[in-house]
């Protein structure tokens, strides 16, 4: 019988090979004028972590959004990280999630074959792949998703800080809140002291520090183009086509999770699973 600690690192290697596998990661594109001008970009915020980007890159821009991504430009400009430093944080963060989400799994299902299969399903997704082919400087996605992921392996206290960190590298990983808070009513926890209290103190947490610092620093609350509820109504016709093409093989979990917890008549879990 193998050790469970010599398991995982077993899984975590194989899990990581196929996401690499699957992403094939052009690393000859960070010679492009495209991606240095992103990374030359990415290095102002860098240089100024509490820099109101919207006032310098335009609206719309990717740029112009990133004036409340503070938790990598600080993190950069504390280390004297730059491409190099970040990139490797990023597949750091990779690996690091594929293992939380190993670890998850392992816990949910009680079960190592059940949880290397789900841990496959993410490494070939999105997710799982972002880590290691978004080679474009001010994009990290992968690193708040890892923070997110890791909230919902950790204590109640953790969760929070973890949850919260992720909110300000990408406020984007507020949407694992309620995911979170589910996670803590479906493994039982007391609210006060679970996940579930924690995901809703992350959220409470973040917005007023948010608009102070809008009022602080006079950013405006929400910066930049091209985000809102008007944007999401004008591309409401591709939602079903970017749910679906985010999960990519991760439905087969949904699809044979959602019979299982039927027969046994766990509603709560299968309304969460399907929402």
């Amino acid at each position: 019988m193998v050790s469970g600690s010599r398991w995982k690192a077993r899984a975590l290697f194989a899990v990581v090979v196929i996401s690499l596998f699957r992403a094939f990661p052009s690393y000859d594109a960070l010679r492009t004028k495209f991606v240095q001008e992103k990374w030359r970009d990415a290095q102002i915020k860098f240089d100024h972590p509490l820099l109101d980007t919207s006032r310098v890159f335009p609206p719309d821009s990717h740029e112009g959004k990133l004036t409340y991504r503070l938790a990598v430009p600080v993190l950069a400009r504390v280390f004297h990280l730059h491409e190099g430093g970040i990139l490797i944080l990023s597949a750091l963060a990779g690996v690091v999630l594929l293992y939380q989400v190993l670890v998850v799994a392992r816990r949910v299902s009680g079960r190592r074959r059940v949880a290397l299969l789900t841990c496959i399903a993410v490494s070939c997704a999105w997710p799982g792949e972002t880590a290691f082919h978004e080679l474009r400087g001010g994009y990290y996605d992968a690193i708040a998703i890892c923070l997110s992921v890791s909230a919902f392996a950790a204590s109640p206290f953790w969760a929070f800080a973890l949850l919260w960190l992720a909110a300000w590298t990408d406020e984007r990983a507020l949407v694992a809140a309620p995911l979170l808070f589910l996670f803590g009513l479906l493994e039982g926890e007391r609210f006060y002291q679970g996940r579930a209290g924690a995901s809703i103190a992350a959220v409470l947490a973040y917005l007023p520090a948010r608009a102070w610092m809008a009022a602080a620093f006079s950013y405006s609350l929400f910066p930049g183009a091209g985000i809102g509820l008007p944007v999401l109504w004008s591309q409401a016709n591709v939602i079903p086509l970017a749910i679906w093409s985010a999960l990519g093989g991760a439905w087969i979990v949904v699809a044979l999770a959602l019979p299982a917890l039927l027969l046994q008549r766990r509603y709560v879990a299968t309304a969460g699973l399907s929402a």
